[in-house]
């Protein structure tokens, strides 16, 4: 497979995380499928460091640089020009990925940084658990004894399933889908 950074035939399969991935040999980027990558990153196998995290979150920012977009990159499966994206909207994390779905393009250290910036939203999830779960049972004591829920779910595993979405969401926009 050709690299699509380095345009030579550099890349070579890997395992990742305990997942396959195809790393170029010669710039150290990453081509991942849709299925690796949320694996990869809903794994959290790779912990990272506060200054790591803190770093990556320093340098968030909307949208896509005009350089990004100008430098286009080709899928190394079908050859067609690939779209330039800011992970979450908001990270600063500019991938590239196929509009045909075959995969997504990171940059040498950038699938770290998509990891440390998952990883900042789940430890603030986290650190909200006990802020959370007071506001509710506040709303709860408010509304009155007589008022029961259907169904009890945690404030953590509510959070939890809307962090974890976060990576197939992104994905889905990315490729069009709703």
């Amino acid at each position: 497979m050709k690299c699509p950074r380095c345009k030579t035939k550099t890349i070579r399969e890997i395992r990742y995380e305990n997942f396959v991935a195809n790393q170029c040999s010669s710039c150290n980027g990453f081509w991942l499928s849709r299925e690796s990558l949320i694996s990869i990153v809903e794994t959290k196998e790779q912990k990272f460091s506060t200054s790591t995290i803190d770093k990556t979150i320093s340098q968030s920012f909307e949208g896509v640089p005009e350089a990004e977009v100008a430098n286009e990159l080709d899928c190394p499966v079908c050859n067609k020009s690939m779209n330039s994206s800011n992970f979450g909207g908001d990270s600063g994390i500019i991938v590239d990925h196929c509009p045909h779905q075959h995969g997504t393009w990171f940059d040498y250290g950038e699938l770290e940084k998509v990891q440390a910036y998952r990883e900042y939203w789940d430890q603030s999830v986290d650190s909200n658990e006990l802020f959370f779960s007071e506001a509710l049972k506040d709303s709860n004591n408010t509304l009155g004894a007589s008022v029961k829920p259907k169904y009890e779910l945690s404030t953590l595993y509510l959070i939890s399933i809307a962090a974890a979405t976060i990576v197939d969401d992104f994905l889905n926009k990315l490729h069009g889908k709703s």
